[in-house]
């Protein structure tokens, strides 16, 4: 399940990025969005806890 999210947030964000155009998404550069991506790919494949 949480892969699959991940798999739809990252073509959530390829669509708003190309076709939306969705302002500052669209503008940001791979350094602007490693960060934040970075957090939600972390939470989401966290091991739950114990």
């Amino acid at each position: 399940m949480r892969a699959e999210l991940l798999v739809a947030l990252g073509v959530g964000v390829a669509v708003v990025r190309s076709a939306v155009g969705l302002r500052p998404l669209a503008d940001a550069t791979p350094e602007d969005l490693l960060g934040p991506l970075h957090d939600i790919v972390e939470g989401l494949l966290r091991p739950p806890p114990d």
